[in-house]
């Protein structure tokens, strides 16, 4: 990238590429996915209705729209600066912290459901005949196990990280 016209292109392409996986993963429209991704590649300073219209390239109608539909989902929110009667839009950081604390309740459960199914299968199997004796993981602690410790860390330290980082923003 070389001119401002190339910069400006290059936020339009990842506007729509993200805005698609939003748009997946979200389950919300087209334009509310691109007002978001827009949203997102700007941070935290945010953007004026004026200025998603013009990078977006919709109505103004159909944003305010999609940016009500990110207020109610609590996606995005936004402020005003003292002497400026604009609303700036970004995204809410609490939004991200949400989701990264339900993947993390999601991978704590599943730890400790696959931790009472080995320690069943052990005690089964102290009963049990060698016929009717329950499989267990090859090696212990299994991959899964590996895999979900470290994913709790990993979720556990970005949540730390995105709080520090927000704690100065907002």
């Amino acid at each position: 990238m070389e001119t401002k016209e190339e910069v400006l292109l290059g936020v339009k392409e990842l506007v729509e590429e993200q805005g698609l996986l939003f748009q997946k993963t979200y389950k919300i429209s087209p334009v509310v996915a691109r007002v978001f991704a827009l949203l997102i590649i700007k941070g935290s300073e945010g953007l004026s209705f004026d200025k998603i219209i013009s990078t977006i390239g919709a109505g103004k109608a159909t944003v305010s729209g999609a940016l009500k539909t990110l207020e109610d989902k609590k996606m995005a929110s936004f402020y005003t600066k003292p002497g400026d009667r604009k609303r700036y839009f970004r995204p809410n950081p609490k939004h991200f912290i949400n989701n990264l604390e339900d993947e993390l309740e999601k991978a704590k459960n599943s730890l400790e459901m696959h931790h009472r199914i080995n320690l069943f299968k052990v005690e089964a199997n102290e009963i049990l005949n060698d016929d009717d004796k329950l499989e267990l993981p090859l090696v212990n602690p299994s991959n899964y196990t590996k895999y979900l410790t470290k994913q709790i860390e990993t979720i556990e330290k970005f949540i730390e990280d995105l709080n520090s980082f927000w704690k100065d923003k907002f």
